[in-house]
């Protein structure tokens, strides 16, 4: 439609990358290039989880300020995650990260925020045909991170009400009764 966006290509062949971010250069596309294939790649996958759990704090209208604080926290998760899997430590705050989460977790187009807002709102989540990517990643991350001793109770919550095992209103509950800690501890 011609509306002005941006994008990263990620190779670790950097005249690869450039290459492509001249063929896909518009002057409504500006494109970007990464070295960080694994970051690039997985923040797309991540920030569909967090997503899931914005939607839910959507239909359970907890309001802006619960939902920045959840993104925010959300994208912490997402840095935990992508640095325990050797991405590099700037890539979630690029594009593919904190810019693709913004969009999925706050746009009425995202597929995964409509589904956790469907959620709790006690209706189907994938009403419509519609795949939710979020659904089953959040599961897979909950077990890599328990195998692994990652702490990343957001995605922890999101794959429990996924699965069934708890309503998004304890989930909320348990998040929000965690001990206390300073921001950026890990």
């Amino acid at each position: 439609r011609g509306l002005p966006a941006a994008t990263v290509v990620a190779s670790r062949d950097a005249a690869f990358a450039q290459e492509v971010q001249a063929a896909l250069m518009t002057p409504a596309l500006r494109v970007y290039t990464s070295s960080d294939e694994t970051g690039v790649e997985l923040g797309g996958v991540l920030k569909n989880v967090v997503a899931l759990a914005a939607g839910m704090v959507d239909g359970l209208r907890l309001g802006d300020n619960a939902k920045a604080a959840l993104i925010t926290r959300g994208l912490r998760e997402m840095d935990r995650y992508l640095r325990a899997v050797g991405g590099q430590e700037d890539t979630v705050y690029g594009l593919s990260g904190l810019g693709d989460l913004v969009t999925t977790a706050t746009s009425r187009h995202s597929r995964n925020r409509a589904a956790g807002e469907a959620i709790a709102l006690g209706e189907h989540p994938g009403q419509g045909g519609k795949v939710v990517e979020g659904l089953r990643t959040a599961g897979l991350l909950d077990a890599w991170a328990q195998a692994q001793d990652v702490n990343l109770p957001i995605v922890r919550a999101v794959a429990q009400v996924a699965a069934g095992q708890q309503t998004p209103q304890a989930a909320l509950a348990e998040l929000m009764t965690r001990d206390a800690k300073p921001e950026h501890l890990d």
